[in-house]
């Protein structure tokens, strides 16, 4: 049996997804879709341990891209939201079950960004399965 984590990443930018891909990909199994209507479409129960969530996308801008993603995936798939929007001004999320982690990503800290990533996979999904 496979200890890999099943990561979906929602990103339009296609070098930021295939860098998360690739990355997330040493220790885990990543795939990306672009928007979010594929990352709805191609959502299965139990399919993914995590999905990393850009916010701006081409169907979906800002926090309504989080609550539309949460809404059709319900509540037991932990998120990770990893956006270029400053997260100050961003508004508080209130997800009662499952907050999720959120990291900001720039071009100037994008290793730092990937390195976060991994400490938050582990802090998302201790915390979740702790939970269960």
């Amino acid at each position: 049996m496979s200890n890999k984590r099943h990561i979906l990443v929602v990103e339009d930018e296609p070098t930021v997804a295939a860098v998360l891909v690739r990355l997330l990909g040493v220790t885990n199994t990543a795939v990306a879709v672009p928007t979010l209507q594929r990352a709805i479409s191609s959502y299965t129960l139990g399919a993914y341990d995590l999905i990393v969530l850009d916010l701006n996308l081409p169907d979906s801008l800002g926090i309504a891209t989080y609550e539309k993603l949460r809404a059709e995936v319900g509540p037991n798939t932990p998120i990770l939201i990893c956006t270029g929007i400053t997260v100050d001004s961003l508004p508080p999320i209130f997800d009662p079950l499952f907050p999720p982690g959120i990291l900001e990503k720039t071009a100037d800290n994008f290793l730092d960004t990937l390195r976060l990533i991994d400490v938050q996979l582990d802090k998302l999904l201790g915390r979740f399965h702790d939970e269960q």
